[in-house]
């Protein structure tokens, strides 16, 4: 009986061994494995997704201020759906790291309930062992096992087996025991490797939505230059054709509604800082005034050939010229807020009622010209009004850019 103990002692000896190495081999086997599975590039799913990344990326790239109605549009709802989708990715993320992190706990307390009753059999073992040895003969030893005086279950299983015997069962426990937390740890390991990618998986979902929210601010500063170049350009009109002013004014209100309600909008700028007040804009020339309209002493001449040119087809060429940087200051002082901010950095559509900034306008210069032929501006692109100024005025160096939308702003660089 005592050599049969002996053999217990040297398996519980072991299955201590055993518990002593656990957490380090946990440690192990949870650094590996981190690489996540990706799905297969022709996988639909991947497909559909790779296509609202890319048209994201191509709207975060579109230059507003020459695209048309329709384009903005597109753009704001590529990116609208780009964004969702990144929300909707990353919200599931979380809840499958939620999860994980679940899965981790709950594995870690089963290794643990497992380790606590190893340690208990193990210190069971030894210790009948010793009694084995200290013993006066086996009606002692069977009388002090079945007294040991243990309330675990376990361990009264194990002092009576020994007590009766069965040494075979005893070790079968040990064993079992064993086995059981082999298992135990396997688990925690698996959960511990998918807490592990689950982690990973967030913080590059995280990262797609900034790139998304970045791509969307992109667009946005590029949707309020937009509209602060019809501002002042509708401003100046106000005075030549008041109805195509406020046309002009609603149209690009309406483009920025549709992306602020789609969580598109521009830079946000610190408020409280200190703002560099931009130089204002103003003619280097002195001023000249020619048929009624007030310019940049630079471009009087050519305007005055260009003057001659129409009167020799019968078309009196007028417009607005001119408009003072300063008017524009004090328009944005009452209509956007007294502070530096306010003035030069609000965005338009955030004003009441909406105004450019300042330095927008080449009119601010003196170089730009709003044409009228007869006393009617120039409103379509199909006025022969507009045909004729596309034939003679680059010859005098004034351009139109189809794209702005505005057939009747005539300027020395087109803008």
């Amino acid at each position: 009986m005592k050599r049969a103990l002996t053999l217990l002692l040297t398996a519980a000896l072991l299955a201590a061994a055993t518990l002593g190495t656990s957490a380090g081999l946990s440690t192990a086997l949870s650094a590996a494995g981190r690489v996540e599975a990706k799905k297969s590039p022709t996988d639909p799913q991947t497909k559909r997704d790779k296509v609202r990344r890319q048209r994201a990326a191509a709207a975060a790239k579109l230059d507003a201020l020459k695209a048309d109605t329709d384009q903005v549009d597109r753009a704001i709802a590529d990116l609208q759906s780009n964004t969702k989708s990144r929300q909707s990715e990353l919200a599931a993320a979380k809840s499958g790291e939620e999860q994980a992190a679940k899965n981790v706990a709950d594995a870690q307390a089963e290794v643990d309930a497992v380790m606590a009753r190893m340690s208990t059999l193990s210190s069971a073992a030894k210790k009948a062992a010793i009694m084995a040895f200290t013993s006066g003969g086996e009606s002692e030893l069977f009388t002090s096992l079945l007294g040991g005086g243990s309330t675990d279950a376990p361990v009264q299983d194990l002092y009576y087996n020994l007590a009766v015997g069965d040494l075979q069962s005893a070790l079968n426990d040990l064993e079992a025991a064993q086995n059981q937390l082999q298992r135990a740890k396997a688990k925690a390991d698996r959960a511990a490797r998918a807490a592990t990618k689950r982690r990973e998986n967030v913080e590059q979902k995280l990262a797609d939505l900034d790139s998304a929210l970045a791509q969307q601010e992109q667009l946005g500063r590029s949707i309020e230059d937009r509209f602060d170049d019809a501002l002042a350009e509708a401003e100046g009109l106000a005075d030549l054709d008041a109805t195509l002013s406020k046309q002009v004014v609603a149209r690009e209100r309406a483009i920025v509604a549709r992306a602020r309600a789609a969580g598109i909008k521009g830079a946000t700028v610190d408020k409280n800082g200190k703002i560099k007040v931009p130089v204002i804009p103003t003619s280097q020339n002195g001023l000249v005034r020619v048929n009624g309209v007030l310019m940049d002493r630079s471009i009087g001449d050519a305007f005055a050939r260009l003057v001659a040119l129409a009167a020799a087809d019968g078309i009196n060429l007028t417009g607005g010229g001119y408009r003072s940087a300063q008017a524009q200051i004090n328009l944005r002082r009452g209509n956007c807020g007294p502070t530096d901010y306010d003035i030069w950095l609000r965005p338009p559509s955030e004003c009441s009622p909406p105004a450019a900034r300042p330095g927008r306008s080449m009119h601010e210069k003196g170089l730009a010209i709003d044409v009228r032929c007869n006393g009617r501006l120039i409103s379509r692109y199909s006025d022969p009004c507009f045909a004729w100024m596309a034939e003679h005025a680059p010859r005098v160096g004034l351009h139109n850019d189809v794209t702005h939308r505005e057939a009747w702003h005539w300027s020395t660089n087109g803008n």
